[in-house]
């Protein structure tokens, strides 16, 4: 049997990298805020787009327009994008509290605690998953904020979890990849990365993993089994699923593109900008935030498509939304229009 082979798509940088699209790029609208503290992420539905800030305020924009929707003052710095899910939007701050509010209003639905947090959450069903410092992954209740369960490990967890066929996936601090039932809350295997690990993705029974360390894992996400691994001298990051290719992205200015089943190198692309933030991928198409600038590249061409030129430094990954392109730069949201959807 002939099996389909289906390319992994690496590029350097270090955060979690959001969908965006367009093959030409023009700014359609820009929301500069007051706030003086830095902007740390953006996530967006069809109506809204949320920004989260360093001071602990969270601000709704109306997406076809760029004006103030509401906003909500949380009582520390908000680092970690949220998850929108249901009408509700899921964030967590620094000081170790997990909101939930309506997307729409910016009303308070409820809010859990524990000591710190240190990951974004994610929501399966009516479950809001999410790590903390204090060494535990919970399983919250998402109309109640009521904890369901927890299960302990060895070290902090930055990262995210991951779900799939009801099992909740994460890396720790302790260089552990753990899989733990959703059900039993049991654990039903662990790998020792030897190497602090980025937020797991999960595709096609298989958890993708990098690593600071410049290594790519593929485990067999059923029994943890070691499927194969790639080495470069740089750090990769987190995966992400996009059409029918797995993306990781690392520190530098490299792509790599390797084959999903053997991890064998294909290609690598070097983009020659310097970023900070992870790239977005859709269509074939990259989009690279670097200073004062968003450029789109061709995947299968290599080749550069178009700069859309911006003003200051970015403080966001790009994300997309119904044709526009949100990122921002120093302390104004930018949304770029597209025109290939």
């Amino acid at each position: 049997m002939i099996k389909n082979h289906f390319y992994f798509v690496f590029l350097l940088s270090f955060l979690s990298p959001l969908l965006a699209v367009a093959r030409s790029g023009t700014v359609q609208w820009k929301h500069t805020f007051s706030d003086p503290a830095e902007l740390g992420w953006a996530v967006a539905v069809s109506d809204q787009v949320y920004v989260g800030s360093l001071s602990g305020a969270l601000y709704a924009i109306q997406a076809q327009s760029g004006l103030p929707a509401w906003g909500f003052n949380a009582t520390d710095s908000l680092i970690f994008p949220a998850t929108i899910s249901e009408g509700s939007i899921y964030f967590t701050s620094r000081d170790g509290h997990l909101y939930a509010l309506d997307s729409s209003t910016g009303n308070k639905l409820w809010s859990f605690e524990v000591e710190a947090w240190a990951s974004s959450p994610v929501v399966n069903g009516s479950v809001v998953y999410v790590g903390s410092l204090d060494f535990s992954l919970y399983a919250v209740n998402a109309s109640t904020g009521l904890k369901l369960w927890s299960f302990p490990t060895q070290r902090a967890l930055f990262s995210s979890p991951a779900i799939y066929k009801n099992i909740v996936y994460i890396t720790s601090m302790d260089q552990t990849l753990y899989a733990i039932d959703a059900g039993s809350h049991e654990s039903l295997w662990s790998v020792n990365l030897e190497g602090f690990g980025s937020s797991p993705v999960v595709a096609r029974d298989s958890v993708y993993v990098g690593l600071q360390e410049g290594e790519v894992f593929a485990f067999n996400a059923t029994n943890g089994k070691l499927l194969w691994e790639f080495s470069a001298d740089v750090s990769f990051q987190i995966p992400v699923l996009e059409k029918d290719r797995v993306l990781v992205f690392g520190s530098n200015d490299t792509l790599f593109a390797l084959d999903d089943l053997s991890g064998e190198e294909k290609w690598q692309l070097n983009t020659s900008s310097y970023f900070l933030l992870a790239p977005s991928v859709f269509n074939s198409t990259l989009y690279l935030p670097v200073p004062s600038a968003l450029v789109a590249f061709d995947l299968e061409t290599k080749e550069e498509l178009w700069t859309c030129r911006l003003q200051g430094t970015v403080s966001t990954a790009p994300v997309i939304r119904d044709g526009l392109i949100y990122v921002v730069y120093d302390f104004t949201l930018y949304a770029i229009k597209s025109d290939s959807l």
